[in-house]
């Protein structure tokens, strides 16, 4: 017998009240933060003590300057085009729809009259409103570097070129006038970088103005000079901070040093640990400890007391994206003895570089941080030449008798550009090759490396930077490719690291993070291959040979932000790979390409046919 359900009885009006409560419920859609299992089973099984990533904000735009605002906690977000963004502490953005009609190079928040200060590349200070509204506008006695907001005395302390400005707020907050100019024992023609202020409402209160290696210590009230100190490090200051308990001024440099001084200039504590320039110095908020950020993906904590490191948080890789703050540029060799520098966007012709007497070009790099352009020609000399004229001015000429006679065992076959920071002292490496500093600019780009050489048994055909991993590689025609390891700052500047040894000969190489993919070509056996090779774990990704090409490579290429490799043959077709060395795409063409670079972080594609550049944009090869 069959037992029959019956509905539960209700009231009339429940099924119509709860429908829409079921509407309503299925109409919001459920993310899997909901789900408190899935949540978690991502977090950490064992949680340490000390600090903890609470949260990361993506940004598709450019990022020129960031600000607290300690009133609400939200951060303020400036792109190099001037659009406001506010970040939320909750991590969602809320846009102004802003954009100031200048852009700003720095900000701060004056927090007792709630109020934002900014500057420019021109010589004027602004006061904005909390929707960045200009208030008011006011002359500077030259264009401003750095700024910090004195808590107490409700003040803005400017830095300038040869001087220090203390602004007061007047007429309910609304202008800022200046009430001291401190030049005193500041050289007229160095720029103020980064200034810290000792926390204390005493007359006698102290700013700390960092200009180079140096520091020059006033007092706020009459602008008098109490200290002077000279080269605290080997390179350029980065960061200052005065830590008010133990009365310490703290000072961290672009080779990655921390220095801690006592109120007479006597260094306390020296912390190493980071591998690339400290960008920034924060005081902890419980104990006697200190924080950093450097470029080398970490945030760590030392101990003032223990004078050592206690705590390390490692972040995301910085975003490609950063480097598009420089220009996008084509670098062409073209067989008319001239280097031409294309535009990827409009494919207009920035510069050209004019080769005296028609001299074949062996190889090309550019630097486009410091508009340098260096040129390998067959001879051995090389060129450096500036992009910032049309046509290109060439500055210098190195010849093999110049750089090093005899020391040197043969000529330069191929140039490698290394971006970072380094002594001069790299220009005598051990390593056999050409090593030149370039010259030091006032931004926030490393410096260059030029390399090139003979590290190999026999001719060196191909060399590539890993910057993000410090590691140069190489290939040469002893069927071998040699990964080196950069140390910037030693005499020995590169070490071997690892090799790997083909049976072909690799003709063309290229990296994306920890991915190297590589051309090979075998003449009497006419096999072209593509392999991938994976520098952490000396990994080799091989594929069917049916996949690769039937005639010899031209060029290869990489688009980090796609994880993806690209080759171009004498067959005729364009190949696209994955980071695993599989097959994805073949583009046929009815040319013959000779040379191909991603243009992109979409994946675009640049191939040189003939005496024309063709753009190939990543939605055809869908």
């Amino acid at each position: 017998m069959i037992e029959e359900k019956t509905k539960p009885h209700y009231p009339e009006s429940f099924g119509k009240v709860s429908s829409h409560w079921k509407l309503i419920r299925d109409s919001v859609k459920k993310g899997p933060a909901e789900d408190l299992k899935v949540v978690d089973k991502k977090q950490p099984r064992n949680v340490g003590h000390g600090v903890h990533p609470l949260r990361n904000i993506p940004s598709e735009e450019g990022i020129e300057t960031v600000v607290y605002n300690s009133f609400n906690g939200n951060y303020v977000c400036i792109s190099p085009e001037g659009e406001v963004t506010l970040c939320l502490p909750s991590g969602y953005k809320e846009g102004f729809n802003k954009y100031l009609s200048q852009p700003i190079c720095g900000v701060v928040y004056a927090a007792k009259t709630r109020q934002f200060v900014g500057w420019g590349k021109d010589e004027n200070i602004k006061v904005f409103q909390q929707n960045f509204k200009v208030i008011s506008v006011t002359s500077t006695v030259s264009q401003i570097h750095c700024g910090i907001f004195n808590d107490s005395t409700n003040e803005i302390i400017t830095g300038g070129t040869g001087n220090i400005t203390c602004w007061s707020f007047r007429y309910g907050a609304k202008f800022l006038l200046q009430r001291k100019v401190i030049t005193e024992q500041i050289p007229k023609s160095c720029i103020i970088s980064h200034m810290c202020l000792e926390d204390t409402p005493s007359r006698t209160q102290r700013s700390f103005a960092a200009y180079d290696n140096n520091i020059i210590a006033h007092t706020l009230l009459d602008g008098t000079c109490v200290a002077h100190y000279k080269d605290l490090h080997s390179r350029e200051i980065t960061a200052v901070l005065f830590f008010n308990p133990l009365k310490y001024l703290i000072t961290a440099a672009r080779d990655g040093s921390i220095k801690v001084w006592d109120d007479t200039g006597n260094v306390k504590i020296i912390f190493i640990g980071h591998l690339k320039a400290v960008n920034t110095l924060a005081i902890y908020p419980f104990g006697s400890y200190i924080m950093s950020g450097s470029s080398d993906n970490t945030i760590r904590v030392w101990s003032l007391d223990m004078s050592d490191e206690v705590n390390r948080i490692h972040t995301n890789q910085p975003n490609s994206s950063l480097v598009l703050q420089v220009p996008g540029r084509m670098v062409c060799i073209c067989s008319d003895a001239t280097v031409r520098l294309i535009s990827p966007g409009s494919g207009a012709c920035v510069t050209t570089l004019l080769v005296p007497g028609m001299q074949t070009i062996a190889d090309v790099t550019c630097a486009a941080a410091d508009n340098l352009l260096f040129a390998l020609l067959v001879n051995g000399a090389i060129l450096k030449a500036s992009t910032l004229t049309n046509p290109c001015k060439i500055m210098e000429e190195w010849k093999k008798e110049d750089t090093g006679g005899e020391d040197f065992p043969s000529t330069c076959n191929c140039l490698c550009l290394y971006e970072y920071v380094v002594e001069d002292k790299l220009e005598n490496d051990a390593w056999g090759g050409l090593v030149s500093n370039l010259q030091s600019r006032q931004s926030s780009y490393d410096r260059t490396l030029l390399l090139g050489g003979c590290a190999h048994r026999e001719e060196v055909v191909a060399m590539v930077a890993n910057p993000t991993v410090d590691q140069v590689i190489s290939a040469g025609m002893d069927n071998s490719i040699k990964v080196w390891r950069l140390f910037p700052f030693a005499e020995e500047a590169l070490a071997p690291l690892m090799t790997f040894y083909c049976q072909e000969t690799p003709r063309h190489l290229s990296v994306a993070h920890h991915r190297l993919c590589v051309a090979l070509h075998e003449p009497a056996t006419a096999s072209y291959n593509i392999v991938v090779f994976k520098t952490t774990q000396k990994d080799r990704f091989d594929h069917n040979n049916d996949n690769d090409h039937t005639d010899e490579i031209t060029g290869v290429a990489s688009c980090p932000k796609m994880r993806l490799f690209a080759s171009c043959g004498l067959d005729g077709s364009l190949r696209i790979w994955d980071e695993a060395n599989n097959l994805l795409r073949v583009i046929t063409l009815n040319a013959t390409p000779t040379s191909l670079s991603f243009c992109s972080q979409k994946g675009d594609l640049l191939v040189g046919i003939g005496n024309h550049l063709h753009k190939i944009e990543y939605a055809t090869c869908k």
